[in-house]
């Protein structure tokens, strides 16, 4: 992908978490605390190779970051898992985004 498409995509994710209020000072991570992460991605069709999940979601990791609900994305601040769950075929997609606390480093 285009440098410039990728710059496009992660401002688009950063608006969207800044909708969902992921700037808000209750959600920010304190300087050096751990999150874990889980991203699944509701799909009608499912990907078959596992590391193009993850590699899908770096955007949205990226934006996580930007607007403060992650510190980092090294392995040190964050402990991330990918999954993904068929639906029917008449059934909307979406991504359901799940971040718990997980300690000071």
């Amino acid at each position: 992908m285009h440098w410039s498409r990728q710059h496009a995509m992660r401002n688009d994710l950063i608006k969207l978490l800044m909708v969902c209020n992921a700037r808000d000072e209750k959600y920010r991570c304190e300087p050096g605390t751990k999150r874990h992460v889980e991203i699944i991605s509701r799909r009608r069709r499912l990907i078959r190779d596992n590391v193009n999940l993850r590699i899908g979601a770096k955007p949205l990791i990226d934006a996580m970051v930007n607007v403060g609900l992650l510190y980092d994305d090294s392995d040190r601040y964050l402990e991330d898992r990918y999954s993904q769950e068929k639906l029917k075929p008449n059934a909307e997609p979406f991504t359901e985004i799940v971040v718990k606390e997980g300690g000071k480093q």
